[in-house]
């Protein structure tokens, strides 16, 4: 009989672990329309639980962004990472019009704005450092997208890389009724040994980041830097186990992506201004992978056609 009884006591608590907080109403209401419309508004795009990135192809992998969730997006230098996550933002804030904050670990606030105009603009941003590439129509462009941002839900801090400072901040906006639907992190600093001093830092910065995530139930991208090391082998795309502070990337995010763009390492190849985005892992979707192009004039990722 005592035997019962705990397994009784036991069914109890399991059950109190939700508080009985789900029905089998409120599910099927969050779940019924993707199983109804498997598509978008405007059938090109898939139907997803999460926030839109704005590039369909990894929206169908990872089901777009989701509350609390850690997204870490991983390169070596020179492959756009920036770029592509201040893609995501602008569209999160511009399209859906959902407010976004954007924490520069690294670069100045002008520098970003500059950054992000141009890429609003559609123009690349060394054109503002040679005027007499600017054309008339690259002028009204500009001045187009600095009044689209204006409007926008968009802040951008500049002010620390410490990470309970960003959660102080983050803390700050939402008790003040501003609360963001998007946190972008620029850069987790960068250490060569993971088993070092300022290696255990930089996972302390992904717990932190993580922590930040769950307790505002708000997703955060973060970018991070990928070793050296892979320089060495004769295939250049980026591995789990080789991006800077892997042992707390690993165990906190949600999600990892990685880019590697061929070019970088055979100029004659036929895959010129071509990306590899590769989800390395995913809690909320699939693992997999897919190519953007990158234009020619603006820099911007754009769907392979």
């Amino acid at each position: 009989m005592g035997h019962g009884k705990k397994q009784d006591f036991r069914r109890e608590c399991i059950g109190d672990i939700c508080g009985r907080s789900f029905s089998s109403k409120q599910i099927l209401e969050d779940i019924g329309p993707r199983l109804k419309n498997p598509f978008g508004a405007d059938k090109t795009t898939v139907a997803i639980s999460g926030l839109s990135t704005g590039f369909n192809e990894l929206d169908k992998l990872i089901d777009g962004l989701h509350p609390g969730e850690l997204i870490i997006v991983a390169q070596r230098p020179c492959m756009g990472a920036e770029r592509f996550v201040r893609q995501i933002m602008l569209h999160v804030a511009e399209n859906a019009q959902v407010p976004a904050v954007y924490f520069s670990t690294e670069k100045s606030r002008a520098f970003i704005l500059r950054e992000m105009v141009a890429n609003t603009a559609q123009i690349f941003p060394h054109y503002y450092q040679h005027h007499s590439y600017l054309t008339e129509q690259d002028l009204q462009a500009i001045a187009s997208a600095a009044e689209r941002l204006a409007e926008a839900p968009i802040i951008i801090n500049d002010n620390s890389a410490n990470p309970r400072d960003i959660r102080e901040h983050v803390e700050t906006l939402c008790q003040s009724g501003n609360r963001p639907g998007l946190i972008v992190v620029d850069k987790i600093p960068r250490s060569i040994e993971t088993s070092s001093k300022a290696g255990r830092v930089l996972g302390n910065m992904s717990y932190e980041l993580f922590r930040i995530a769950r307790d505002n139930q708000i997703p955060v991208i973060a970018l991070a830097s990928v070793s050296r090391k892979l320089e060495y082998r004769k295939d250049k795309e980026p591995r789990l186990a080789e991006i800077v502070s892997a042992d707390g990337i690993l165990w906190y995010a949600d999600t990892v992506i990685t880019l590697y763009k061929e070019a970088f390492y055979e100029p004659y190849t036929s895959r010129q201004n071509q990306t590899r985005f590769n989800v390395a892992k995913s809690f909320y979707g699939d693992g997999g992978w897919f190519e953007l192009l990158q234009d020619g004039h603006s820099g911007q990722f754009v769907a392979v056609k």
